[in-house]
């Protein structure tokens, strides 16, 4: 059961360092606490551009391309740079359906299909995008078109037949609202006996116990955020059932640090051994009764929805019971384990 513990221990740690198989999660590239000024500012400069001509590779305001165009008015109206083409863009935003479209998206195209050829939803891909515009409102974007009667930054309207049929997806970068990027994550964890991993070079991880948790975050910035977490665990090792409230802070895929009070229902005690007596413990009141460091990897994701892996390294403040002995050891096995699991993440557009 140990061997096949500590082999199931590491494949998950193996997939999260080769994770960049698979894609990064569905969150809002830019998160901004003034969403209309930002949206503003951005059609305002787009519009401005119109009557430029087209060049292909083209970033300033001598010429543009469809790319060109995008990255030009994000970095003057938002100061941040975006993806320079048009494949790494519709990988990077936050695909959103059609019907959620608002000012200051964007809209991606697969020039190449023919115009009477219908894209089916279950078909789309961002890598057949081709071209990318800024989407207006009511219908109507703004591009840098290569070819046809009008070249250069032009309006054109969705509802034209050419563009309708050559529709692929819509894409956000910035917040649609105050509360864009509010987060919701929902997580299955097992919890490890991590007495070996730290004591010994051939680690012998057993199961000791399990729990859900909960948790809403709100962007700082691309790929960061901090919230709040409640877990409800039960730890077999110890004899209790632990409910922390944690504050989160760090990336949603990478490192993060979380810390905070705990309610521990039961009386903590490691059992006896052969070579020991049973040790107990209590686990006082503390602004700081959890504490530890979580690895997040890539996810999977559909949209602003996700799933992926996760591992921990957690303290959880455990303190020996009047009169025992002293006996680190047991004191590092009862207060530090490991933890890993599967989240749900879904994200507010």
């Amino acid at each position: 059961m140990r061997s096949f513990l500590f082999l199931f221990a590491a494949v998950l740690i193996g997939i999260q360092a080769g994770a960049p198989v698979w894609a990064t999660p569905g969150e809002l590239p830019i998160p901004t606490l003034s969403p209309a000024k930002t949206r503003d500012t951005i059609l305002r400069f787009a519009d401005r551009l119109i009557g430029t001509p087209y060049v292909f590779g083209g970033e300033s305001e001598k010429g543009l391309d469809c790319s060109g165009l995008v990255f030009l008015v994000f970095k003057e109206a938002t100061g941040h740079t975006v993806p320079r083409t048009v494949d790494t863009l519709g990988a990077w935003v936050l695909a959103i359906p059609k019907k959620e479209l608002k000012p200051g998206d964007l809209v991606f195209f697969e020039l190449d299909k023919p115009a009477a050829q219908n894209t089916s939803s279950a078909a789309i891909s961002p890598s057949a995008a081709d071209h990318v515009a800024i989407y207006e409102g009511d219908g109507y974007f703004l591009h840098a078109a290569s070819a046809g009667s009008r070249r250069g930054v032009i309006r054109n309207s969705l509802d034209e037949p050419a563009w309708s049929k050559r529709f692929l997806f819509a894409g956000r970068i910035v917040s649609a609202s105050p509360l864009s990027g509010l987060a919701f994550e929902a997580s299955l964890t097992a919890i490890l006996d991590a007495e070996a991993l730290l004591g010994s070079l051939a680690p012998a991880i057993e199961l000791r116990g399990g729990g859900i948790s909960f948790a809403a975050t709100l962007p700082v910035m691309r790929n960061f955020s901090c919230g709040l977490r409640s877990r409800i665990e039960w730890d077999e090792l110890l004899g209790t059932l632990r409910i922390p409230l944690e504050l989160v802070l760090g990336q949603n895929t990478g490192f993060s640090i979380f810390a905070g009070p705990a309610l521990t229902l039961g009386d903590p005690s490691l059992p006896a051994s052969a070579s020991e007596p049973a040790r107990g413990y209590e686990a006082p009141a503390s602004w700081i009764a959890s504490a530890g460091i979580r690895w997040s990897a890539p996810m999977l994701r559909s949209g602003a929805s996700g799933a992926g892996l996760f591992s921990e390294l957690r303290f959880s403040r455990y303190l020996p019971l009047p009169g025992l002995p002293e006996d680190l050891e047991a004191d590092r096995r009862a207060t530090i384990s490991l933890a890993m699991g599967l989240r749900f993440r879904s994200t507010r557009y």
